[in-house]
């Protein structure tokens, strides 16, 4: 464990940051978001509009949407308003950003403080990666 953490102090985020970025629109809707994570193979998606960051969607903020299994509505109801739901609707902003150049231990603090999974790796405003728990469990 202190040998995880003296690694973690000598990394920065550009370290162990994923460089591939997986966005969406603010309109794709629930059922398109799923199946870009789905094929992507990711948990989390950053909304992107005219090139500015909007916010992010994650397998979490999904299933937050699903209704009780007790609703007494139809599944074809529940599919038909599932699918008018949009990325917008259900992103989690304002988005905390962190640069390449910081501390992997100071973001994993933030991300702990913040109760949050992942976070968008910008460079001069310019979305460049996506740092998330897991990249930060490989390398602990």
């Amino acid at each position: 464990m202190v040998r995880a953490q003296e690694g973690l102090r000598s990394m920065r985020v550009a370290d162990v940051m994923q460089s591939k970025i997986v966005t969406i629109s603010s309109q794709t809707t629930l059922p398109a978001a799923k199946r870009v994570m789905a094929e992507h193979g990711v948990r989390h998606v950053l909304v992107v509009d005219d090139g500015l960051l909007l916010g992010l969607v994650s397998t979490h903020d999904l299933a937050r949407v699903l209704p009780s299994p007790a609703t007494s509505l139809a599944r074809c109801e529940v599919q038909s308003l599932l699918d008018r739901v949009t990325a917008e609707e259900i992103m989690s902003r304002p988005v905390i950003v962190v640069e390449p150049s910081r501390a992997l231990e100071d973001a994993v603090r933030l991300m702990r403080a913040e109760g949050i999974s992942a976070l968008p790796v910008t460079n001069a405003g310019r979305l460049v990666g996506l740092l998330t728990e897991a990249d930060v469990a490989e390398v602990a």
